[in-house]
């Protein structure tokens, strides 16, 4: 009776180089393109999880372990990780060596002082979250040489060393790639133990199965995807196994053995359960039963044009095709079109079916995540390993000018052609096989806080930067970057604020105000920040105008009776629209008690008749005329579209300000009158 399966083994396969020189490369390669310009933006999960790691070495260090329940997950790994590097940073900042703190520091005012300067706080937790990711790539190395053969192994881990999307989120102060690499770290040793039978491995499986579900609880998928695996794996050996109903209690001994192991490794490793065990379980599958339902903890998700709570079975099979690197996607399509000829398809196979069951288990979940995408991402490494592989000897074998190391040195560049383009901002990686930078942002939420850095760098040239006042989205990601005041999101804060940066995942789902989001995409923007092809975020003006009006404005200076003065005007189609022009007015307030008034524009003939109208409160309503102060000069940008009925060509541009009650329109003194009362502006192109 065959108990147990041997390691694969390539034909002629020898080890490239002694494994303690492959491991101390392998450290090298994860962490320089990890390190590199670590500093640049905060993501917009990240506040949230370096005030956790604050209030764990808060814990450690007073005491108080009940302060070591985090968020609502454990992220206990990780917290581990972080406090170790946050408790050096305050040990090197107390004695001067770390600038921006003042030498000799207590730790109270170390721990309250990511408030005031967070920058220092998020790179030294940063770096913990690398140091655990090249910790966790190692063993991913060490172990998988054991269960897949040392090329395999080395292939798949420089695979996921140089992934751009592991690469960006595994350089932030997160947990998405640790819980990724604990998920498949699990699996790989499980099927270790399948594989050889030896006991360590099967207590090691439950170690890092614990590790899992104390970064996440969500890891909890594996204790069934583990059963799942065993089970398979006897199915496969049914000619020379054991009948199910001998081998199935023993095997279920072993799992419930490893659930066990790792329950243990839950309690150890979270301060929280050594305290208060009940509280703190029941703190965690709280959280799991609270967040997992859609839309919580956030505002929805950007979905096909559209915000939904749900994006449906779709998403998690477009999100891995946009997330997958190009060399990893070959090598998945050649491992499918070459499984038939493994050497040992057992293995492969077991990987596809912990892949495929935990896309299923994700897709019923009601909430789903890009970065919930990870952990089937990390699983299909091996698999393009042992694709890749293969075809290089397919290729060997039949074109003598293709060799092994040539392909090596092919498959290199395509690696590193397909993330270092990107650094440092590796999130805004799209497949490029598929064109994604040009598409993504019309169909599927993007970007987290990538960005929020260059237009605070922006707006940091400004002469006076340090007294403007500017409304952001993510402003905790904006804020440290700026250096004047950033104020929260809010409509009124962006209409008096100096600027006002919109960012792009809320514009794709029109927060707060659709009609706000809708008025300034009218505007033109000050500055766009582009990253890697996409538009990140756009730097409006104030409504209420500084200084002189814009390049490209038309000056007028025409006088309305006693309550306005038309300073300028200007005339562009609009960019959302395919038939609408957006004219963009500057009204200057001859006082301040002003009554309400409403404005129209229209497309007229020489003969006054309408073609084309549109009437509407100044600034779409949010700044009505009531507020305005005496001298303020305001942008109202209103749209004018052109009817089915109304044939595309010139016509004459009709302005005026009239009383919504009685229907006055305010006199223009001078200029050429329309026949609605108003100002003739000029003949403009109707689209």
């Amino acid at each position: 009776m065959v108990t147990h399966l041997s390691a694969p083994k390539w034909p002629d396969e020898r080890p490239l180089a002694p494994v303690w020189l492959v491991c101390l490369v392998l450290a090298v390669l994860i962490l320089l393109p990890r390190l590199w310009d670590i500093d640049r933006f905060i993501a917009a999960d990240e506040r949230p999880i370096l005030n956790s790691a604050m209030q764990f070495l808060e814990g450690l260090t007073n005491g108080d372990l009940r302060l070591t329940l985090g968020m609502g997950y454990p992220d206990m790994p990780l917290a581990w990780a972080h406090g170790a590097t946050l408790a050096l940073e305050f040990v090197l900042a107390r004695q001067g060596w770390v600038p921006g703190f003042p030498p000799g520091l207590s730790l109270d005012q170390f721990l309250e002082g990511w408030h005031i300067q967070p920058r220092p706080y998020y790179v030294a937790a940063r770096i913990a979250t690398i140091v655990l990711v090249t910790i966790l790539l190692e063993l991913i190395y060490g172990f998988g040489r054991r269960v897949y053969g040392d090329r395999v192994a080395l292939t798949a881990t420089l695979l996921l060393a140089f992934d751009a999307t592991l690469l960006g989120y595994g350089r932030l102060v997160h947990m998405a790639v640790p819980l990724a690499l604990l998920m498949f770290l699990t699996v790989t040793v499980w099927l270790l133990w399948l594989v050889q039978r030896r006991r360590l491995w099967l207590v090691l499986s439950g170690v890092f199965c614990g590790l899992s579900i104390s970064t996440v609880t969500i890891a909890l998928v594996l204790l069934p995807a583990l059963a799942l695996l065993a089970l398979l794996l006897w199915w496969t050996e049914r000619p020379y196994a054991p009948a199910f109903r001998h081998w199935v209690v023993p095997a279920a001994g072993q799992w419930l053995f490893s659930a066990l192991v790792a329950a243990v490794t839950f309690a150890l490793i979270w301060p929280a359960m050594w305290v208060d065990p009940l509280g703190a379980v029941v703190w965690a599958f709280d959280w799991l039963g609270k967040n997992m339902p859609p839309g919580s903890g956030n505002l929805g998700m950007y979905w096909m044009g559209q915000t939904v709570l749900d994006p449906g079975p779709a998403f998690y099979p477009l999100a891995m095709l946009l997330r997958i690197s190009p060399l990893m996607l070959i090598g998945v399509l050649a491992n499918l079109l070459t499984l038939r000829r493994a050497t040992y398809p057992r293995l492969e196979w077991s990987l596809w079916a912990y892949i495929v069951f935990y896309l299923v288990v994700m897709t019923f979940a009601e909430k789903k995540s890009v970065r919930y995408a990870l952990m089937p991402l990390v699983a299909l490494a091996p698999l393009a390993a042992w694709g890749l592989l293969r075809a290089a000897d397919w290729l060997v074998g039949r074109f003598a000018i293709l060799t092994r190391p040539r392909l090596a040195l092919l498959g290199g560049a395509l690696l590193l052609a397909g993330t270092l383009p990107y650094a440092p901002y590796y999130l805004s990686y799209y497949n490029p096989l598929l064109l994604g930078w040009l598409w993504v942002p019309r169909v599927m939420h993007v970007a987290w806080g990538e960005g929020m850095d260059r237009a605070a760098e922006y707006l940091n040239t400004k002469p006076d930067a340090d007294q403007l006042r500017v409304a952001a989205w993510y402003e905790w990601t904006f804020a440290p970057y700026f250096k004047g005041r950033t104020l929260l999101f809010t409509t009124e804060n962006v209409l008096q604020a100096d600027y006002a940066v919109f960012y792009v995942n809320q514009v794709q789902r029109n927060i707060p105000d659709p009609n706000l989001i809708a008025y300034f995409q009218r505007r033109i923007p000050e500055h766009v920040v582009h990253i890697n092809g996409i538009a990140y975020a756009w730097i409006y003006p104030a409504v209420i105008v500084r200084g002189s009006l814009p390049e490209g404005v038309t000056p007028l200076g025409v006088r309305m009776g006693d309550a306005v003065v038309l300073e300028g005007y200007g005339v562009r189609p609009a960019a959302d629209h395919p038939h609408a022009l957006d004219v963009a007015l500057y009204w200057r307030a001859l006082r301040s008690d002003l009554p309400e008034y409403f404005v129209y524009v229209r497309a007229v003939d020489g003969a006054g008749t309408i073609y084309a109208r549109a009437d509407a409160p100044p600034v779409m309503g949010f700044l009505p005329t009531h507020r305005w102060k005496a001298g303020q000069v305001i942008e109202d940008v209103q749209r004018l579209v052109r009817p089915a009925e109304t044939p595309s060509g010139r016509y004459q541009l009709e302005v005026g300000m009239y009383d919504p009650q009685s229907w006055a329109v305010l006199p223009p003194e001078q200029g050429v009158r329309g026949g609605g009362g108003g100002l003739i502006l000029g003949e403009v192109a109707l689209p």
